[in-house]
């Protein structure tokens, strides 16, 4: 069980209940002490009217009392007659001590000024009333005419006016005369757009470098990152995606993103001076002694055009070094198809015609044939360096082959 609760507040009184009987009449007590004097109880009513006495002598006058309310207007009386004409008396002379002769004195009224209160002269009257009114139409204005009065106007022209103060600028009102040099400034007083034709750039926003033609509006020109750009035509530059840069290591790309070399390409490099050599011998010697033509053993090489110019159209020259000079060489290029038994002689000995052998240093002499046509595809060859001596031995010290694209 809880603790007792705290006693709550005191309900409302209950109504009164009805009066009890009246009581039995106990018995008279003893008589008691003589109280104190009560207070003087109220007058009691007046006695009836004692008979008249007979009249006292006359009192002395008392004072006035105060008037009493004012009566009402009488009735307006009939006009008298009319008195006789007064004299006449000369005018009142302004600003001067000549005047009405009152009971043998003047009556002076000076002019009125600016410190002095006084009578108006004519010329004081025709100013006053060439003073202009407050009425005024709505909108208008008050302005000087050639005789220097105000007169009534509407404003007109490049603006008007609102009965509000407001004044308003009509379209095309302001003309470049009207603008004072120096006053208009393109970094803050100018917004919109600039026409190309008053030097702007006629584009809200632009990104990237720059383009326009002189009349229409700028463009922006934006690239890839690390991509070369190049132009396409006249007016536009260019992404080339194939070409990139290496900004790190100033390496350039080409089909290659991340080129290992200063110019890495993948894929076939070729152009039209462009000139590759392909080796068939660059060390040792050969000795040729066979008086027939033959495959020279060993000088062989392997050799795919399509590397060169990727149709395979190319033109080849044959070069050779060798000692002594005894002209008893005849050289030939002769082409084998891997995998097949097609073999061709791009250059035969008549291309040596009218080039003349130039010795080279001590015994060492060379010999070149003319740039001959091979269009190879996109096949693979083996070159061999085919080869006779009409006498004497020769020893071959090297020999190659210059490739490049076909010339037009």
């Amino acid at each position: 069980k809880g603790d007792t609760g705290d006693t709550g507040p005191a309900g409302p009184a209950g109504a009164t209940g009805p009066q009890g009987p009246i009581g039995l009449t106990g018995a008279t007590g003893p008589q008691g002490l003589v109280g104190p004097k009560g207070d003087t109880g109220d007058t009691g009513p007046a006695g009836p009217a004692g008979a008249t006495g007979p009249q006292g002598p006359i009192g002395l006058t008392g004072a006035t009392g105060p008037a009493g309310p004012k009566g009402d207007k009488g009735d307006t009386g009939a006009t008298g007659p009319q008195g006789p004409a007064g004299p006449t008396h000369d005018p009142v002379t302004l600003g001067s001590a000549n005047g009405l002769s009152l009971a043998n004195q003047q009556l002076s009224l000076a002019t009125a000024s600016s410190s002095t209160t006084g009578a108006l002269t004519a010329s004081d009257w025709n100013t006053f009333n060439n003073k202009l009114n407050r009425t005024l139409s709505s909108g208008n204005i008050w302005i000087g005419d050639g005789t220097n009065l105000a007169v009534e106007r509407t404003l007109s022209g490049d603006a008007t006016l609102a009965s509000s103060g407001v004044l308003t600028i009509s379209n095309n009102a302001i003309t470049t005369p009207k603008i004072l040099d120096g006053a208009v400034l393109l970094t803050s007083k100018v917004s919109g757009i600039l026409p190309v034709a008053n030097g702007g750039s006629g584009a809200s926003s632009l990104t990237g470098m720059l383009k326009g033609n002189g009349t229409a509006p700028f463009t922006g020109v934006t690239g890839s990152a690390n991509r070369m750009t190049f132009w396409s035509d006249n007016q536009t530059i260019g992404t080339a995606s194939a070409v990139s840069y290496d900004a790190v290591n100033n390496r350039v790309g080409i089909n290659n993103t991340n080129p290992l070399y200063d110019v890495h390409a993948s894929g076939a490099i070729s152009g039209s001076n462009m000139v590759s050599m392909v080796p068939i011998l660059l060390s040792g010697s050969y000795k040729m002694n066979n008086t027939s033509g033959q495959d020279l053993t060993n000088l062989v090489t392997t050799f795919i055009p399509s590397l060169y110019q990727p149709n395979g159209e190319v033109e080849v020259k044959l070069v050779v070094t060798y000692r002594p000079n005894n002209n008893n060489n005849n050289f030939q290029l002769r082409v084998y198809a891997v995998g097949g038994s097609i073999s061709s002689y791009p250059i035969v000995i008549g291309d040596f015609s009218g080039i003349s052998n130039s010795q080279l240093v001590g015994n060492n002499w060379a010999t070149e044939s003319t740039w001959k046509a091979f269009n190879g595809g996109n096949l693979r060859y083996a070159i061999n360096l085919f080869g006779w001596v009409s006498g004497s031995e020769t020893e071959i010290v090297s020999a190659y082959i210059l490739v490049r694209p076909k010339q037009n």
